[in-house]
């Protein structure tokens, strides 16, 4: 058995898949499961020895590739109840469909549906929960959904008194119009920030020269509010459109480094190369990102899982390994190829976790 990372699985006599581990040393890992249990952990740990009989690997040499791995042999194994098994959770995209009779934002776990817009991934479903109710308060729009399913007999509820509801509900305002500002909601939500916060800035100053303070007072914490949560929204990316990243790992040795490239959810990874020959790799590496390619049709559950998966290592920051590059940090070939070869160049550590490395970071955008 190696001693380096890798995915594994014990089986019985007839080939049955008894237990699949992701680990950084196969051999260790492997070797610790079969000892016999100790007494005292003899509830917690069973005995598989007395079942097991055939050992199984794939290599991996890094733990974001070791992820990876384990995500796509789950899949295969356990169709049914493998998301419970991965270490890593859901990321959550806000959601409109336009064209619905009755449009509303909600959150999703899921992106690349075949009809709508979606906007992210957030970091936390709470996070997406609070961009939902920033654009709820910023356009005026019905929270709830129930009444304005009974539209045009709806009863207005208390923001319509309040004045920030137009009450589409009861027909105050036609459905084509309501669904002309979830338009602008959409617009918003997609990276224009500036011009409904211009539109909140020039409304606060007609309202104070109307001498309606309070109104004015109202709309300017609405305004502050809204730049705080847009400073800290927890957006990964702004849309899943937007989610292209390159991802650079150790590879089998430590003068060899492995590409990964995301594009839009879907997961493919490139040959391992010297870390000497990277200058001549990049360019390739860096047009694999950046250019539209037809997509081959891949599941959408996959696609948003991919994007679990990198979105877990990337909200790590520093302490992710490897290299991440967005598709909008890609330098030129020359710096990008400067970057990684410092920061892979480095002597390989010591000590039974060497087979996976400590390279850690995420790639500063480029100035």
């Amino acid at each position: 058995m190696p001693s380096h990372g890798g995915v594994y699985a014990f089986a019985d006599g007839r080939g049955g898949i008894i237990q699949t581990i992701s680990a950084q040393n196969i051999r260790r890992s492997a070797c610790f499961r079969l000892e016999p249990p100790e007494e005292s952990a003899s509830r917690r740990r069973a005995d598989i020895r007395a079942v097991a009989r055939r050992l199984w690997w794939i290599p991996t040499y890094s733990v974001f590739e070791s992820s990876l791995v384990y995500l796509d042999v789950m899949r295969r194994l356990a169709p049914k109840d493998y998301q419970k098994q991965l270490g890593f959770g859901p990321v959550w995209f806000a959601r409109v469909g336009l064209q619905e009779r009755f449009p509303r934002w909600t959150p999703d776990q899921y992106a690349f549906k075949s009809t709508g817009h979606e906007i992210g991934p957030f970091e936390r479903r709470a996070s997406c929960l609070r961009f939902i109710e920033l654009l709820e308060e910023l356009f005026d729009l019905c929270r709830y959904y129930d009444i304005l399913q009974q539209t045009p007999n709806g009863q207005p509820c208390a923001y319509f008194d309040m004045g920030k509801c137009p009450a589409p509900c009861n027909g105050s305002i036609s459905l084509d119009r309501y669904r002309e500002m979830m338009a602008a909601s959409l617009r918003f939500a997609g990276g224009a920030y500036s011009d409904r916060l211009s539109e909140l800035e020039a409304e606060m100053k007609r309202v104070a020269d109307g001498l309606q303070f309070e109104r004015a007072g109202h709309i300017r914490e609405t305004i502050r509010r809204a730049r705080k949560l847009l400073d800290h929204s927890g957006l990964i990316t702004q849309t899943p459109e937007d989610f292209r990243y390159l991802i650079i790992q150790r590879a089998e040795r430590f003068n060899r480094v492995k590409p990964f490239f995301v594009d839009r959810g879907r997961m493919t990874t490139g040959d391992s190369i010297p870390l000497k020959s990277v200058g001549n790799a990049v360019a390739d590496w860096i047009k694999r990102v950046q250019v539209d390619a037809d997509l081959p049709e891949v599941d959408r559950m996959h696609r948003s899982e991919c994007i679990w998966l990198v979105s877990h290592f990337l909200l790590k920051g520093q302490r992710a390994p490897g290299l991440f590059f967005h598709g909008r940090e890609l330098t030129t070939p020359d710096k990008l190829a400067h970057c990684i070869v410092e920061r892979f160049r480095r002597k390989a550590p010591t000590g039974r976790d060497s087979a996976i490395g400590s390279d850690t970071g995420i790639a500063e955008p480029s100035k």
